[in-house]
């Protein structure tokens, strides 16, 4: 499994990639598909790896690494500051004297040893399932179709959202989704995760969500990183293993954890205008927003709600470990 390394892999020519990663169709749950080689970048950092596509859903493959994750101070940041330089970055100015309180809510410096995977390169709705208007009862969605039809006519709002169904905008075309309620997380992994399938641990998300990287954010330590920071969460970003995540500092991926599941890469949403965490930060409404977008970032209010409370926010990234 040596090759599978990051390193290692990154010595191969594009040919005995491809003759590895063909290779794996024996040991994949059936109905994978190989798509071919393709170059990511982002950041700074570039990867030639595998695609596949599995249900008409593509999954890249991930190499593994022996990686360095968390958050201890800024030694690490500044080694691989932005432009390749040494020195301090906006985001080190911004929180400059919250070392401790940033401990409190970044996830600890640890060494991990991840191994490689095929991973979606888009994470879904956990709670809602995509459907396509056309192909509902008329009779039985009538109020959906009604209210549809409404929602096209008002092309100024972004969303709309029912119990039972919600629309939204996307690359202009209209997103229609159904709620797929489940009482736990037992239930929807029951449903959701075929054999063969898994969620990422946290250590793991972490590192294909930072494409690698040892800096706070994906894309850098600044706060605002020019054209690698993503604009908002219609578009997010693509980083550099190919994975693309929203930009959204309220949504969450789900992770394994040993208690059942955590949630990545989003906050608590207060209801009062505000995120849970930003009373200590209140002079910088530009800065906290965006930390949760942090690959170490943990909620503390996480456990203050119960599944279904977390089930609009959620996405799942499935992965195939190899």
């Amino acid at each position: 499994m040596k090759a599978w390394n990051r390193d290692e892999w990154s010595r191969l020519n594009r040919a005995r990639k491809q003759e590895k990663l063909q290779g794996l169709s024996g040991s994949l749950p059936k109905g994978f598909v190989f798509k071919g080689i393709e170059t990511f970048e982002a950041a700074g950092r570039q990867t030639e790896t595998g695609l596949f596509e599995y249900e008409g859903c593509e999954f890249v493959f991930v190499p593994g690494d022996r990686a360095v994750l968390g958050w201890a101070d800024w030694t690490d940041a500044a080694a691989e500051g932005e432009g390749g330089s040494s020195g301090s970055s906006p985001i080190e100015a911004d929180f400059r004297g919250e070392e401790e309180r940033l401990r409190h809510i970044l996830s600890p410096e640890r060494t991990a040893d991840i191994g490689p995977m095929l991973v979606e390169r888009r994470a879904r709705y956990a709670g809602w399932d995509v459907v396509e208007p056309g192909q509902l009862d008329r009779g039985r969605y009538a109020e959906l179709l009604e209210q549809l039809e409404a929602f096209r006519a008002e092309e100024g709002q972004p969303r709309y959202y029912e119990r039972s169904y919600r629309f939204e905008r996307k690359n202009e075309g209209i997103e229609v989704c159904l709620s797929n309620e489940t009482d736990d997380f037992e239930e929807w992994a029951g449903s959701a995760l075929q054999e063969g399938f898994d969620l990422p641990t946290e250590d793991e998300w972490e590192y294909m969500y930072g494409g690698g990287r040892r800096t706070l954010f994906p894309w850098g330590n600044s706060l605002s990183a020019g054209e690698e920071a993503p604009a908002s969460h219609h578009s997010g970003w693509t980083n550099g293993f190919g994975l693309h995540f929203r930009a959204d500092c309220v949504d969450k991926e789900l992770v394994r954890t040993d208690e059942e599941w955590d949630g990545k890469g989003g906050e608590e949403w207060t209801g009062k205008g505000g995120h849970g965490n930003r009373e200590w930060l209140e002079q910088s409404d530009d800065v906290w927003p965006r930390l949760s977008l942090s690959a170490f970032y943990r909620d503390p209010y996480e456990d203050e709600q119960e599944w279904g409370e977390w089930l609009d926010l959620l996405h799942a990234r499935r992965i195939v470990r190899l």
